[in-house]
C-alpha cells in the first residue's frame, strides 16, 4: 500500500480531490516507481475520475466502487476494470490469475484490518491542512507497523516511511502486496 499525506494526516487540500496537487515531484517518483513494480494497482473510484489513467498492455487496474455497473464503458479487459469485491475475494481473484505483486494506492483500512497488506509505504509533506480527507476514512482498530526505511526525499523535509505490516495484521502468504 502506498500514501501521501500531510503532516497532521490529510491525503487532500481541503476539497481538492487530488495529493499530487500539492505533493512533492519527489513522491510522485517514488510512488511511479511502486506502480512500476506492480503489475496490479487498486484505486478507488474518485482517484480513477480525477487522474484519468491512460490503459497499458500488462497493467491491471482495477477501481474500487459500488456501482462498477455505471463503468461498463470504460472496461477494458486486462487492463482496466471495476468491481465491488471485498478485499479478500478481489485479491485471491488477482493471485489466482497470476498476479504475484499488488499496489493498493491509498489508504484502505479495510485491506490492512484484512491482513492483506505486507508493505506500507507513507510519504509525509512538511505541510499541515485545516480541512481534506483523513488518511484512513474507516477507523482502523489493531494494526502495528514495524519501520523498515526512512529518508528524506528532499530538503524541504519530505518523509518517506517503509513499514512492514507485523504478522498477525497482515499478509495473505500468497502475493507481495504493497
Amino acid at each position: 500500500m502506498v500514501v501521501v499525506s500531510s503532516v497532521n494526516g490529510r491525503v487532500t487540500r481541503g476539497d481538492e480531490p487530488h495529493a499530487h496537487a500539492w505533493s512533492s515531484e519527489e513522491d510522485w517518483m517514488h510512488f511511479v516507481s511502486l506502480r512500476e513494480e506492480h503489475p496490479a494497482i487498486i484505486i478507488d473510484r474518485r482517484t480513477f475520475e480525477t487522474i484519468k489513467p491512460d490503459p497499458e498492455p500488462g497493467k491491471l487496474r482495477v477501481i474500487i466502487t459500488q456501482y462498477p455497473e455505471l463503468f461498463a464503458s470504460a472496461v477494458i479487459p486486462g487492463q482496466i476494470e471495476f468491481s465491488k469485491e471485498s478485499p479478500t475475494e478481489l485479491l485471491q481473484r488477482l493471485v489466482g490469475l497470476g498476479y504475484e505483486k499488488i499496489l493498493i494506492a491509498g489508504g484502505r483500512a479495510d485491506y490492512l484490518e484484512a491482513g492483506l497488506v505486507d508493505n506500507l509505504y507513507m510519504t509525509f509533506e512538511p505541510v499541515l491542512f485545516g480541512t481534506g480527507k483523513p488518511i484512513f476514512v474507516e477507523p482502523i482498530k489493531n494494526v502495528r507497523l514495524h519501520l523498515q526505511d526512512a529518508r528524506q526525499l528532499n530538503e524541504r523535509g519530505t518523509m518517506l516511511m517503509h513499514y512492514r505490516v507485523a504478522a498477525g495484521g497482515a499478509g495473505t502468504g500468497h502475493a507481495d502486496v504493497a
